[in-house]
């Protein structure tokens, strides 16, 4: 630790306090000088200042000289302005200045420790726990003695610059991403062009969804466990957070006991609109369209049990009214984390998944209550209105269109 100052004036005085004290180490020196053995307790900020306000002032910890210049300043500006030394770095309380080095880390459950326990569950706190040197730690987010709150456009943690937070570790080049398993790419660039990156970097709306929005701040858990922000069955409650009525809207088209009930029936929010690329109604389809079509593009492609053609052919498909539907919107069964993900396929396409109000009329039809009893000459959705290939009534070369009806 370093030497002890001699040269340091009587600190000003404040509310409450008398306008002279002598800084704890003098108080030490002058004890010991008129024989006196009680040592000198870092119970005060001042004692602390009379050392940590020199910009000079070195230390070691884990070997290595590092500066323990305390800008007071910035405290002074910070939301623990109030909080004296001692009440962050509590091992130095009662003990003999100067102080030994190595101190131990602060620990910020002793004030926030509801806050301490999310962040312990969570992806950070479990990479800590496991001894990453690479895992964030409170101070990584919300620094050391210039903590701010986020609702302060210098903060770290404000809106604005959550990205950029996020970023020092989720964005290409950075260590995270070159050494540890990252299941998503480009995730600042694609969320800098996204709607969300767009009214927050470009328009300033710090009411735009941001990485902690959807993530959390302290409860960071990834997709596949059931108590994270982004499972499939919370992604609706996390995405209403700011889209109130959005499940009310889509439950104008879709069964609203299939929206609750059946968790690979329906999409979830991001199946249709990417994570991190949300820009519009729709995007280019990643498992659907790239993983399906690796073995559905091909000629010879045929089902095992009857010999049929499985072959989807990719022109038929853009060109149809369900060119911007992802395949596992409609072969709900599918399953992403197979290497075949339609192994799991076990029942047909339910159009009225989607088409609600046009499967009601069907089904009080004549031929809606054929089907109802089994009859093999009742038409289904895909006799009249073909399957990958489906066409808008308006399109002449659709088989519902007007004058193509009675040829039908």
């Amino acid at each position: 630790m370093m030497a002890p100052r001699t040269d340091l004036p009587a600190p000003r005085a404040e509310a409450g306090r008398p306008a002279w004290r002598v800084p704890g180490v003098l108080l030490a020196l002058l004890l010991t000088a008129l024989g006196g053995s009680s040592p000198a307790l870092a119970q005060e900020d001042a004692e602390c200042i009379a050392c940590h306000e020199d910009r000079s002032a070195t230390g070691t910890r884990a070997g290595k000289t590092i500066s323990v210049f305390v800008n007071q300043k910035v405290l002074s500006g910070s939301s623990h302005k109030e909080v004296p030394c001692v009440g962050c770095h509590a091992d130095v309380e009662g003990k003999e200045l100067p102080h030994a080095d190595d101190l131990a880390p602060v620990n910020c459950g002793s004030c926030h420790a509801d806050l301490e326990a999310l962040h312990a569950k969570s992806l950070h706190g479990r990479a800590i726990a496991r001894g990453d040197a690479l895992a964030p730690r409170c101070t990584t987010c919300h620094g050391g003695h210039g903590v701010l709150p986020k609702r302060n456009p210098q903060s770290p943690v404000a809106p604005l610059n959550i990205p950029f937070l996020c970023g020092q570790c989720h964005q290409e080049g950075t260590a995270v991403s070159r050494l540890r398993t990252i299941h998503q790419d480009n995730i600042l660039a694609n969320y800098s062009e996204s709607i969300h990156g767009e009214g927050l970097l470009r328009k300033g709306l710090i009411v735009a969804p941001n990485c902690a929005s959807c993530h959390t701040p302290h409860s960071i858990l990834p997709h596949t466990d059931p108590a994270s922000s982004i499972a499939r069955r919370n992604i609706a409650a996390t995405c209403a957070t700011c889209h109130a009525q959005i499940e009310a809207v889509h439950r104008k088209v879709i069964k609203g006991e299939l929206w609750e009930r059946e968790e690979h029936v329906l999409p979830a929010c991001v199946d249709c609109h990417q994570p991190h690329k949300v820009r519009k109604v729709f995007y280019t389809q990643g498992m659907a369209d790239s993983d399906c079509m690796r073995c559905h593009s091909q000629a010879d492609l045929r089902a095992s049990q009857d010999g049929r053609s499985l072959q989807v052919h990719q022109d038929s498909l853009l060109a149809s009214r369900h060119a911007r539907v992802a395949c596992s919107q409609c072969h709900s069964d599918v399953s992403p984390s197979r290497v075949r993900p339609c192994e799991t396929i076990v029942t047909k396409v339910d159009c009225s998944s989607c088409h609600a109000a046009m499967d009601s009329l069907y089904r009080t039809s004549t031929h809606g209550m054929l089907q109802a009893k089994s009859d093999p000459n009742a038409p289904s959705c895909t006799e009249c209105h073909g399957t990958h290939g489906t066409k808008g009534r308006l399109d002449p070369s659709s088989p519902t269109f007007p004058t193509n009806v009675p040829t039908l």
